[in-house]
């Protein structure tokens, strides 16, 4: 299943840093990992988000930014996408998972 063509890096303002995760091949795992990071040193909070197979991708990065002590997760978000594929048909249309995960960094982070 193909996830609906999306920017891979927006910041429209500096409480909203949003990655967007994809399961292509050209970018590997760790390429998401480091621009999570540098986005949470920049404005403090990322929102990390994947659609279908790249789902995985966004919870794994997260959980490994906790993990590490980096990040906390503060909201996860889950729905539902219908678009368009591409056929003969002209009414085709597909289903896939959205996932949001909203980080903030460990140092804003209150004990």
């Amino acid at each position: 299943m193909k996830s609906p063509p999306r920017p891979v890096l927006s910041c429209t303002h500096a409480r909203d840093a949003t990655l967007v995760v994809s399961n292509s091949k050209a970018r590997v795992f760790s390429y998401y990992l480091t621009q999570a990071k540098a986005l949470l040193r920049a404005h403090g909070v990322v929102k990390l988000s994947g659609v279908g197979a790249a789902t995985q991708h966004a919870l794994v990065v997260s959980e490994v930014l906790e993990a590490r002590g980096e990040a906390s997760v503060k909201h996860v978000e889950t729905s539902t996408l219908r678009y368009d594929v591409e056929e003969e048909d002209e009414d085709a249309w597909t289903h896939g998972a959205k996932v949001e995960v909203t980080l903030e960094a460990a140092a804003l982070v209150k004990k």
